[in-house]
């Protein structure tokens, strides 16, 4: 939560300020989250979720190896107003396999990991009896310069290839440029006169 006030006096004026804000924090109904961390969360400002709720976040950082949610607080009507936890298979999440869930009451579930740096959260409720919802945090991490993210884990590279900051996969150099090591962020050019593979000049 920010405010932001201003207070000004009988005197003199002046141009004032323009101020712009990002947030990655996400109410229910939810959608796409491409935020690198945040949190989510599905009570509104009584403090309570409403009846008959139908949310889903999709959480996929661009470029992410693999995202993490952990539950920071959970209060769901038992076995009625159900949280479910997805691991992706694309950023669109219309292929996927549960992580976490159906989870409800009172108890504070356990964290997530999905490695194809892609998660999605639903949360459904009935139409009576309301309790405090749950607050999660989500994190991503990603794979340095000239690796790409496999599975939740970073792969360099190969010769010939290069990839440059959150990129998911590996591109082969141009004709007359080469990279002759794994793990290349860019391509060289070959020197004048020689001719260039993908691997090296000659």
């Amino acid at each position: 939560v920010m405010k932001v006030t201003f207070t000004s006096d009988q005197t003199s004026s002046e141009d004032g300020f323009l101020a712009i804000f990002t947030s990655s924090s996400m109410l229910c109904p939810g959608g796409s989250v491409t935020s690198e961390t945040g949190f989510i969360f599905n009570a509104d400002d009584s403090g309570l979720y409403a009846n008959n709720m139908d949310c889903y976040w999709i959480i996929r950082p661009p470029g992410a190896a693999t995202v993490t949610l952990q539950f920071i607080s959970f209060s769901t009507q038992l076995d009625v107003d159900i949280v479910n936890v997805y691991a992706c298979s694309s950023s669109a999440c219309s292929n996927r396999a549960v992580l976490l869930g159906p989870l409800s009451g009172p108890t504070l579930p356990s964290s997530a990991t999905s490695t194809t740096g892609v998660i999605m959260v639903t949360f459904r409720s009935d139409s009576s009896v309301q309790y405090t919802g749950f607050v999660a945090e989500f994190s991503a991490t990603f794979c340095s310069k000239g690796s790409i993210p496999r599975d939740g884990s970073c792969i360099e590279c190969t010769e010939g290839s290069f990839a440059s900051s959150l990129a998911t996969v590996c591109i082969t150099c141009a004709a007359g440029r080469f990279a002759s090591l794994r793990g290349s962020s860019f391509c060289q050019n070959c020197l004048a006169g020689y001719y260039g593979s993908s691997a090296g000049c000659y």
